[in-house]
């Protein structure tokens, strides 16, 4: 947003709206009430003299909270505010071309929720609604920043973590299971998952790395569930 001080003079501000782009022409005022509006700002010189001009604030505080939520409904999850499956495509994509050009470490994890058509069979759709959003949850609070979570589909997430190497990756996976394992999910109690975890190599392609994962959490659900799965 810009910072223009309306006490300086007029020349001044005309030159820093004018030095400014377009899309960037906004302030931030509060009303008498204390609620902030976005508005932006416009200066057009006057026809009959170059050297009047008039200055124009629109009040967008509306369209801009209807954009944002457009762009929330785009790129997260409505239920557990993990990313789309599209939006996460897109950012893994980015980080996995990085880690191949800086030959950086790169690990992906996917982790499914054990018999959670159980859950929803026993308990109903809304109780299962509330575990996955605990269960993402649980996930994005015992993770790094820049570590994203994904709703690939249902019950089924999937976790990159940047600059990670299998044995730091495996240390996470097993740590998130275990809290997973020992949360009390209300409604249901307790429920587990099991996770497939892979890790970049050369020669890789975007989809060689997701596949391994998810050949890894095939693997997990099939020797017992609950537990963490390396697929090299």
């Amino acid at each position: 947003f810009l910072d223009i001080n309306f006490n300086r003079p007029l020349s001044v501000i005309k030159e820093q709206i004018q030095n400014t782009p377009k899309e960037k022409r906004l302030i931030q005022i509060k009303d008498n009430y204390g609620k902030i509006h976005t508005l932006s700002i416009k200066i057009d010189n006057l026809e009959e003299s170059s050297e009047l001009f008039v200055i124009v604030l629109s009040d967008i505080t509306s369209l801009q909270s209807k954009a944002e939520k457009f762009r929330k409904r785009a790129n997260y999850d409505a239920l557990t505010n993990a990313f789309t499956r599209r939006r996460f495509h897109e950012l893994y994509q980015f980080e996995f071309a990085r880690s191949m050009r800086y030959i950086s470490p790169f690990c992906v994890l996917f982790i499914d929720i054990d018999d959670f058509k159980g859950v929803n069979d026993t308990y109903g759709h809304d109780i299962g609604d509330s575990v996955l959003k605990d269960f993402a949850k649980l996930i994005m609070d015992n993770v790094r920043e820049f570590d994203k979570l994904g709703r690939w589909g249902g019950e089924e997430f999937v976790l990159m973590l940047p600059q990670t190497t299998v044995n730091d990756g495996y240390k996470l996976a097993e740590k998130l299971r275990k809290i997973i394992e020992s949360h009390l999910f209300e409604g249901v109690g307790f429920v587990t998952c099991s996770i497939g975890i892979s890790m970049i190599k050369k020669g890789d392609n975007p989809e060689d790395l997701i596949k391994r994962a998810d050949i890894g959490l095939y693997k997990a659900k099939n020797s017992g569930k609950n537990r963490t799965i390396i697929e090299a």
